[in-house]
C-alpha cells in the first residue's frame, strides 16, 4: 500500500482497484482528461473515495461526503494530487 502524509495525517492508498471500482476510476480519469467536460467537486470526491484505503482524518474515506470537512488547500487538493499520482503509477505497465 502507498502512504502519504497530508497536513500531518497519514493516508493509505489502495494498491489495487478491483472490478467496478477500477472501471469507475478509469471513467472518471477520462472525464478529467476530456476538454469538453468539466470534472466536478463531486467527481473528485468520488475518485478519492475509491482510491483511499484509510486515513487519520475524521469520517470514512470510502464515503465521498467525508471529503467535505477537508481544508481545500492543505488537505483536499494535496490529497487529490497524491491520488492522481498513485493512480497514474498503477496504470503503468510493470516489467
Amino acid at each position: 500500500m502507498a502512504e502519504a502524509t497530508i497536513n500531518g495525517k497519514r493516508v493509505v492508498l489502495k494498491d489495487a482497484l478491483r472490478g467496478r471500482d477500477g472501471w469507475r476510476v478509469v471513467d472518471l480519469l477520462r472525464k478529467f482528461a476530456d476538454e469538453k467536460q468539466v470534472a466536478t467537486y463531486d467527481d473528485n470526491c468520488e475518485l478519492m473515495s475509491l482510491v483511499v484505503e484509510s486515513w487519520e482524518f475524521d469520517g470514512d474515506p470510502a464515503d465521498p461526503a467525508s471529503y467535505e470537512a477537508l481544508d481545500t488547500f492543505r488537505e483536499f487538493n494535496p490529497l487529490g494530487f497524491e491520488v492522481g499520482t498513485h493512480v497514474n503509477e498503477m496504470m503503468q505497465p510493470k516489467n
